[in-house]
């Protein structure tokens, strides 16, 4: 594997880097002394956590979304059927129930997720 950042580990670490937590001792309300570097303010009772939730949010957006599939796996690391994804149509099963279905029908598999992304490169 390279040293060399992948595009997706560049376009995260710009977001990153857009939102950082931004630290202002000139502050009158003690709200305002952490803001985020693109403008969004903590709240009075928000915390670093929830500036984190915002940084997952905005890294999720620039990914396109994440997706989380499911498939049923043989332990050679081949799987019966495609991965299972949300929007797979069953009206009755969540894509997990439907690989979960898989495994109960195949011997020796187990259940394995992966996550997908709606994102593309552009230049």
């Amino acid at each position: 594997m390279s040293d060399e950042p992948s595009d997706a580990q560049k376009l995260i670490a710009e977001v990153m880097v857009t939102h950082a937590l931004v630290y202002d001792d000139w502050a009158v309300v003690d709200a305002d002394f952490y803001t985020c570097a693109c403008g969004w303010h903590l709240s009075t009772s928000a915390s670093v956590h929830d500036h984190a939730a915002h940084v997952a949010a905005e890294v999720d957006k620039a990914l396109g979304g994440l997706n989380r599939t499911w498939a049923a796996v043989f332990p050679d690391g081949s799987y019966m059927t495609p991965y299972h994804e949300v929007w797979n149509f069953h009206p009755n099963k969540s894509a997990r129930e439907l690989a979960e279905g898989d495994v109960a029908e195949y011997e020796d598999t187990t259940l394995k997720a992966q996550w997908v992304s709606g994102w593309t490169v552009t230049e």
